[in-house]
């Protein structure tokens, strides 16, 4: 009796633990078998946006570093521009380059770029383009040195596919106006942008 007894306690046991023994063996041989599946390595394409490159005339290059002009997104050519008005030393195109007519006045070579540099700034940032419009139409009325400076821009005789006067008395007086002439929120504007401004009129 005590035989069966325990015949009927250990097979009951043993069919456990064969069954235990042979789960862990088919979930080892399952591992085994995912650790053989190849992986595919998942690739992200960025795609690559092209460095835009910009020329720079070395003498041009030279007088912009010495007023301390940022022209590292502008191209500066030293030939005139495509259908460039005779009257026009200088032009800025609206984008991203300035052309200096090599017939120039170079004496005034620097102001000439200041003034090419403000159009940029204008056209780039945006800041002070119209905040000063009324301030500027004052300036202009009141203004005689101005208004004979601008002779020239009033009937668009030297800009390239017509002019903002606004945009123009802007640049003309900030390169060609001295301190004494002008609002100091106005001054202090031009200052921002051509750090060496007091330069162009030593």
């Amino acid at each position: 009796m005590k035989r069966l007894l325990i015949i009927f306690t250990v097979l009951p046991l043993i069919a456990v633990i064969g069954y235990l023994t042979s789960a862990v063996v088919v979930e080892y041989d399952r591992q085994v078998k995912l650790e053989q599946i190849p992986v595919k390595a998942v690739v992200q394409v960025v795609p690559v946006t092209p460095v835009k490159t910009y020329r720079h005339d070395p003498e041009l290059a030279t007088v912009m570093t010495s007023l301390g002009l940022d022209y590292s997104k502008l191209n500066l050519i030293y030939a005139p521009a495509p259908n460039q008005s005779a009257l026009a030393q200088a032009i800025y195109d609206g984008v991203d380059t300035i052309y200096l007519n090599p017939d120039h006045d170079a004496t005034i070579v620097n102001r000439i770029l200041s003034h090419e540099y403000i159009h940029h700034i204008q056209n780039t940032r945006r800041l002070g383009a119209t905040s000063f419009y009324p301030y500027l139409e004052t300036l202009y009325g009141s203004n005689y040195q101005l208004q004979r400076r601008m002779t020239n821009y009033s009937n668009n005789s030297a800009c390239l596919n017509g002019c903002n006067l606004n945009l123009e008395v802007q640049a003309v007086a900030c390169t060609e106006l001295p301190d004494s002439q002008l609002d100091p929120s106005f001054i202090k504007w031009c200052n921002a942008f051509l750090p060496k401004r007091a330069s162009l009129f030593n």
